[in-house]
């Protein structure tokens, strides 16, 4: 009992010296320490300042559900929500229409909507409502949507210009609100830029293979260490062009457009092994290969194949595989591409020709209203109405309305080569 009482007189004695050292310093004991305590506290405080800075990255992390250094893929699977916006367009102010684009936006709408996208359609938007459209949806936080998509679909310039309700403008001025420095919801997300429209006034004339020229036929899991990297801004886009660049892009009234036709045929049937972007070289080559138009070559006088080549811009840095919410299986990817298979964008039953005929007098009609023939003709064949039935004085009236449009008096109608004429 003794030593113990000892012990703490001597602890307190020396408790007294180290205050009073203490206070002669200028401090108290509750607020210094010993060197080696002081060593301690440091090296803690530092741990604890260190976890303070890391914070906003980790939780920005987090909360952005940026995927790791390390990861192969952009993992849609892993994400509930994606979302697509299609900027449709099918009538303009002093531009003619784009009879047909329902189609595409249909076609979009379904393929996408597999994946797990949530779909909005704008239509007929003026630039300024485009631009307020862009500006409000970028503005949302992103953080549970795996991937980003605006299609754009209308018609198209050079140098990047596509066409708005009333005016032209940039495609760049979409690309822009890509940039994750100031989006950082986005960071590492895929965001995909889809442009049906034409990019010029030239044509992709075809060239034989083999021969004379003959009849074309057409993750975050919270088990793995983050390790901090960077990326550029723009990083993780994917521009895909209907068209090359100064060259035109081909659709019709009855089936939407070559471009969104064969890219959503492509992706319904090669999404369970392939990546976009192999996905991709596939509807090029489909595009290129099978579909083609053909126009009266007045210099020659023959006919010419006229084809279209889409184009791949991408900053992607990693596979991405379209996948619905916990959709993890991939299958074998086979050894041997599947083969071509056209979409059904060039068949024309008699029916539908007629009416689609019909559609493009109209057209010709509205840009050309002195044409009292042309005018003629209309108010003739409105008397058929919409019906199904398809007999011979509609035949007839088929032939004869082919024959005007594609006849030496409308040679100046700008769109009619883009017209896909009755043939006996």
């Amino acid at each position: 009992m003794e030593d113990i009482n000892k012990n703490i007189e001597e602890t307190l004695n020396i408790k007294n010296e180290k205050d009073s050292i203490l206070k002669k310093q200028g401090c108290a004991s509750e607020t210094c320490s010993s060197p080696s305590e002081e060593k301690a506290q440091n090296e803690e405080k530092q741990e604890s300042l260190q976890g303070t800075a890391d914070a906003p990255a980790a939780i920005q992390k987090t909360k952005n559900r940026a995927l790791p250094k390390t990861a192969n893929t952009y993992e849609l699977e892993n994400f509930e929500k994606k979302y697509m916006l299609i900027l449709n367009h099918r009538e303009f102010i002093g531009c003619i229409p784009r009879p047909g684009t329902e189609k595409d936006v249909d076609a979009l709408d379904k393929t996408f909507k597999k994946f797990g996208f949530e779909v909005i359609v704008k239509n007929d938007l003026t630039y300024r409502e485009i631009m307020d459209t862009l500006t409000k949806i970028f503005k949302q936080d992103f953080t549970d949507y795996g991937c980003i998509v605006v299609a754009v679909l209308t018609h198209g310039a050079q140098q990047g210009l596509i066409r708005a309700k009333d005016m032209e403008y940039n495609e760049f001025e979409i690309i822009k609100h890509f940039n994750v420095d100031v989006r950082p919801t986005l960071v590492t997300k895929p965001k995909i830029l889809i442009v049906q429209a034409c990019r010029g006034q030239g044509n992709n004339d075809s060239v034989t293979v083999f021969g004379q020229r003959g009849p074309t036929q057409r993750n975050l899991d919270g088990k793995e260490a983050l390790q901090p990297y960077t990326l550029p801004v723009e990083s993780d886009m994917l521009i895909l062009h209907s068209s090359y660049m100064g060259k035109v892009s081909f659709s019709d009234s009855l089936n939407g457009s070559w471009f969104i036709q064969s890219l959503c045929c492509m992706i319904n049937k090669l999404a369970t092994t392939h990546d976009l972007q192999s996905i991709m070289v596939e509807v090029n080559r489909l595009v290129a290969i099978e579909l083609f138009d053909n126009e009266h070559d007045t210099t020659k006088q023959e006919p010419e194949l006229l084809k279209q080549m889409p184009v791949i811009t991408s900053t992607l840095i990693r596979k991405l595989y379209l996948r619905a919410y916990r959709d993890d299986t991939t299958e074998i990817v086979p050894d041997i591409t599947p083969p071509l298979t056209p979409p059904s964008i060039q068949c024309h039953c008699h029916v539908k020709h007629f009416n689609y005929i019909r559609d493009q007098l109209k057209y010709y009609i509205d840009e050309h209203q002195d044409d009292n023939e042309a005018q003629l003709l209309y108010d003739m064949v409105k008397i058929f109405g919409d019906s199904h039935e398809f007999n011979d004085v509609k035949k007839q009236m088929l032939q004869v309305i082919s024959n005007y449009l594609n006849g030496p008096n409308v040679r100046q109608y700008k769109f009619r080569k883009f017209v896909f004429f009755y043939k006996l």
